[in-house]
Order: structure tokens, then C-alpha cells, then sequence
């Protein structure tokens, strides 16, 4: 009974199979084409970026096409790192320069001295030359006057009058010189002692003192 329905049934189960491949077959074809242009559009695609990378000139490099570096490049590749303030470095720099200011300061401090000290000298000369100058005059207006004064006629005596006239302009002229040089020595005498700086108070009591009238 079973195999009698079997077999009546076989046709519609054949017919069926058979609809259901012509269905089916379409989508199977379709599915291998589509793979095929996906590949060959590929295929296509490289053989394209390959002539188009042939095409192009490979750049090379060279000294010609190398482009040199700035100044501004270089000068900041070059440049000294900044040193914090206070470092080592400074400090040297810093005790380095104060030292030179120093000995430019105390070479500039000598210098003066030593003109000082020449310029006293000399005043010193001249005031000794003046003083010598003054103590003869004042001799020779002594005797010329004494000798004047004891002529009984020395009223009638014009030219021993002119010449005591012309010594005594010659002593006051010589004194007034004299009062000068005395003034001049003793401003340089504080310049001297300035200069040498407090150093020069012990040496007080063997400074240079002007010379003594002559007898």
C-alpha cells in the first residue's frame, strides 16, 4: 500500500526536482561570472597602477637637488645651550671679569700716581730754584742798600736809588712767585696723598715737605 503511494507520488516528486533546477540554475551560473569580472577587475586595476608607476621618472637624489640647510637652521643647531643663571660657569666668567676691572682699575690708580708723584717733584724743584733766587736778591738789596745808605751824598745818588728800586720790584716779584709755587705744592702734596689712599696716613710724619728758605 505504501509502495503503490510511492509511486504516485514519484512523477510529482520528479517534476518537482526538475522545476527546481531550472530555478536554481540561473543563480548558479550568475555566481562564478561575478567572481570572474571581480578578479579580472583587479587584474586590470594593477596592470594600470604598474604602467602608471612606470611612467613616472624616479626622483634621484643629488647635490644639485639637495636643498642646503639655512643659516637660521644652522646657526640655531649650532648655538650654545642656554646655562642657567648662577651656574658655575657664570660665576668664573663673572670672577674673571671683576678681576680684569680690578687690575685695569689699579693700573689706571698707578699711573695717576706716579704723574702725581713726578709733577710734585718737580714743584718741589722750582720752588727750591724760587726760594734760592729770592734769598740772593734780598742779599744784594741788603749790601746795595747798605752801601747806598752810607755814601754822605747818597741823596745826590740817583742811580744806587734806581738800582735798590729795581731790586726791591725784583724781591717782591720773587715773593709773589715764591707764594705760588708754596700753593701749588701743597694742593699737589694732597693729590699725592689721596691717591695713595689711607695707606698713605701712616706714612703722614715722612710726607715730602717744601724746602727751607736758604741763609
Amino acid at each position: 500500500m505504501k509502495t503503490a503511494a510511492f509511486l504516485r507520488l514519484t512523477p510529482y516528486l520528479l517534476l518537482s526536482f526538475f522545476v527546481f533546477a531550472l530555478a536554481a540554475r540561473p543563480l548558479l551560473a550568475r555566481q562564478p561570472s561575478g567572481q570572474q569580472d571581480s578578479v579580472a577587475e583587479a587584474a586590470r586595476r594593477a596592470r594600470e597602477e604598474k604602467k602608471k608607476a612606470a611612467k613616472e621618472p624616479k626622483k634621484v637624489i643629488t647635490d644639485d637637488n639637495l636643498k642646503p640647510a639655512s643659516p637660521e637652521t644652522v646657526t640655531s643647531a649650532t648655538a650654545e645651550v642656554p646655562r642657567m643663571p648662577g651656574s658655575t660657569a657664570d660665576q668664573a666668567k663673572g670672577k674673571e671679569a671683576g678681576a680684569a676691572a680690578a687690575n685695569a682699575d689699579a693700573s689706571k690708580a698707578a699711573q695717576e700716581l706716579a704723574k702725581a708723584e713726578a709733577d710734585l717733584a718737580q714743584l718741589k724743584q722750582q720752588l727750591a730754584t724760587a726760594e734760592k733766587d729770592l734769598n740772593i736778591a734780598q742779599r744784594e738789596f741788603a749790601l746795595d742798600r747798605q752801601t747806598h745808605y752810607s755814601n754822605p751824598d747818597y741823596q745826590h745818588d740817583a742811580a744806587g736809588k734806581a738800582k735798590l728800586d729795581d731790586l726791591e720790584n725784583q724781591i717782591s716779584s720773587k715773593k709773589q712767585e715764591v707764594d705760588t709755587l708754596k700753593s701749588k705744592f701743597a694742593a699737589q702734596q694732597e693729590l699725592v696723598k689721596r691717591l695713595k689712599g689711607p695707606a698713605s696716613g701712616s706714612a703722614a710724619g715722612t710726607e715730602t715737605k717744601p724746602p727751607s728758605p736758604q741763609p
